[in-house]
């Protein structure tokens, strides 16, 4: 791709070539020119961003359930050994250690439910949000191919959210 891309002197580019070669290579061989069919560089950015905030967030996620399940463990092994607890930097009651420690895994799992429902969103409506390129009779003539094609609608029931 380095290679591509220093011809083309532009990421989104060599990415969008690439892929052709790479399907040129398939049964979708006549196919190729759809790669980038009224994306800009921003919608391809976009969603990249948003697919790799969604991977990493699953590893991120990964670890942290581990990490829940390892002091969940530790707070079991010490249910019952003493401690001070504090508050504002002042002694305070006795507890246990297990209790703090099962109150901080329980915090984390509240965390990871939240973190859970988040949704990565990818938007893919031209450079500038309006979706330009979308419409008919403007600046991407190959939306010509369709009868009355209706862009905007497509893109609005067909939103791509990623989770």
């Amino acid at each position: 791709m380095k290679e591509i891309e220093k011809t083309t002197n532009h990421d989104v580019k060599a990415v969008e070539y690439f892929l052709k070669e790479q399907v040129a290579k398939s049964s979708l061989k006549s196919r190729t020119e759809f790669i980038h069919f009224g994306c800009t560089s921003e919608d391809i950015n976009n969603m990249s961003h948003a697919l790799m905030l969604r991977d990493g967030q699953r590893i991120l996620r990964a670890a942290q359930d581990e990490m829940t399940a390892t002091i969940a463990q530790m707070a079991k092994a010490t249910a019952k050994v003493p401690m001070l607890a504090h508050t504002h930097g002042q002694p305070a009651s006795p507890t246990t250690v297990g209790k703090e420690l099962a109150v901080v895994s329980a915090r984390l799992k509240r965390q990871a439910a939240e973190i859970d429902r988040l949704v990565m969103p990818a938007k893919m409506n031209g450079a500038v949000g309006n979706r330009a390129t979308e419409r008919k009779g403007r600046s991407v003539p190959h939306f010509e191919t369709r009868e009355n094609p209706s862009w905007i609608l497509f893109a609005s029931r067909s939103r791509l959210l990623f989770s």
